[in-house]
């Protein structure tokens, strides 16, 4: 499963420490290029930018890096910059993601074609299924579709055929719902095609 931000702390228990969403290390050295990260603690602040002036009233040192105080220095702060953090990192991978929706009832039938042969094909594909709704992540980076199992009843087919298709093809990875961590369901919330891609 893929990591969405690095937490530098030394803390053996953080808001983060339980899910597995999150790289969370005690040194710089630890952490995974390209993530955004948060310092928890200013005293480990100072430790790791100890060559930055780095200000005390605002949690953000760049476009990548911030830092809030740790629950034992403030707790409210750490309540609320922690939260923060988090919100911050979702909406930019919502962003960041392309959720494209195949219609199968109204779609170009060239394009809905192509769509339904990817679907059938070999290759590696993430899967996962919420309100019959059907979320893919065919391994492209940062793209993911979605189609309905409504669309497969109007259109007079059986859906469980499709279904078998999916859950028959032993490259599919398949996400169920009731084994997702608590914690994920709770960050992740309202934009469920977000999962076939953390977990591809």
């Amino acid at each position: 499963m893929r990591k969405i931000a690095n937490i530098i702390t030394d803390s053996q228990q953080t808001y983060f420490s339980a899910s597995d969403l999150y790289n969370v290390v005690k040194t710089k050295d630890e952490l995974i290029e390209g993530l955004p990260t948060l310092i928890i603690g200013w005293k480990k602040v100072s430790e790791i930018c100890s060559d930055i002036n780095v200000s005390i009233l605002d949690w953000k040192i760049n476009d990548c890096l911030f830092w809030c105080f740790a629950r034992r220095e403030r707790g409210e702060n750490y309540e609320i910059m922690t939260k923060k953090f988090e919100n911050m990192v979702i909406s930019k991978i919502i962003k960041t993601l392309k959720y494209e929706y195949i219609n199968l009832l109204t779609e170009d039938k060239e394009k809905k074609k192509v769509f339904l042969e990817k679907l059938g094909n070999d290759t590696d594909k993430t899967i996962y299924i919420e309100n019959d709704i059907v979320f893919i992540c065919f391994g492209e980076k940062n793209v993911v579709y979605g189609f309905s199992l409504f669309d497969i009843d109007y259109m007079g087919k059986n859906r469980k055929n499709v279904l078998s298709l999916l859950y028959g093809n032993n490259k599919n990875n398949i996400i169920k719902n009731t084994s997702l961590p608590i914690d994920i369901k709770m960050t992740i919330k309202n934009v469920p095609y977000v999962i076939p891609w953390l977990y591809s």
